[in-house]
């Protein structure tokens, strides 16, 4: 396949057609190749119809309108599954109850805060099939401010130590992960380490493990 093509098509594709977004099917073609080449080019994909994906997102004990929203759009979405903590109970509880709670074969950890751009799973998809691991990291070009990075470099760098391990982004939120592996997975960690933890279990199971790059937005809202 000659990628120069497929960057020429999408190109036309837009040119002709400028108020119309592409979508490629991942299904018909999941070469990561192909993929990399349209992910560059800012293609958008589908990678799955709506009976085949659900959304889990868990309300940890918020005070606001917060759990309201997230029932008014699971009535809407039938994929929407919100769970809901009577009081706040860190991020980490939150994160391992909302794993607990998936069905499917693959699951996306994401962070709702806005810093992930979805289009990233394509690539990710792309990377678990092309390399035949139940595994992948998004390694970011951090958009945090310096302290924040800071940290993420200097615990990372302590945990692959401790791993003996290479992880180029040790604390990254943004994991694809083989269902029943995740789920099959102890965790303990109540604060903000829940990221890393995942990673720690990840690297004990002695599964191989994907990384590539990832877009990262800069954070418009919220604090940790």
């Amino acid at each position: 396949i000659d990628h120069n093509v497929l960057r020429h098509n999408l190109a036309q594709f837009r040119k002709y057609l400028p108020r119309v977004q592409p979508y490629y099917a991942v299904k018909a073609n999941s070469d990561p190749l192909i993929v990399k080449t349209l992910y560059e080019a800012g293609s958008s994909f589908d990678v799955a119809s709506l009976a085949e994906f659900e959304i889990v997102v868990c309300d940890d004990g918020s005070r606001d309108a917060t759990g309201a929203i997230l029932d008014a759009l699971a009535r809407e979405h039938r994929e929407v599954r919100p769970l809901h903590f009577a009081v706040n109970q860190g991020a980490a509880a939150a994160l391992t109850a909302a794993i607990a709670a998936t069905r499917f074969d693959w699951v996306l950890l994401i962070d709702s805060d806005g810093q992930f751009p979805i289009s990233n799973l394509a690539a990710m998809l792309a990377a678990v099939r092309g390399q035949r691991v139940p595994a992948a990291i998004g390694i970011r070009h951090k958009k945090d401010r310096l302290l924040a990075r800071f940290g993420t470099a200097s615990s990372g760098l302590v945990c692959n130590l401790v791993h003996r391990s290479a992880i180029r982004d040790f604390n990254s939120a943004f994991k694809l992960v083989w269902g029943p592996l995740l789920r099959a997975l102890d965790f303990e960690a109540r604060g903000m380490n829940y990221s890393t933890e995942v990673t720690s279990r990840l690297l004990e199971s002695g599964v191989p493990i994907a990384q590539l790059a990832i877009a990262h937005r800069p954070r418009t809202a919220g604090a940790s």
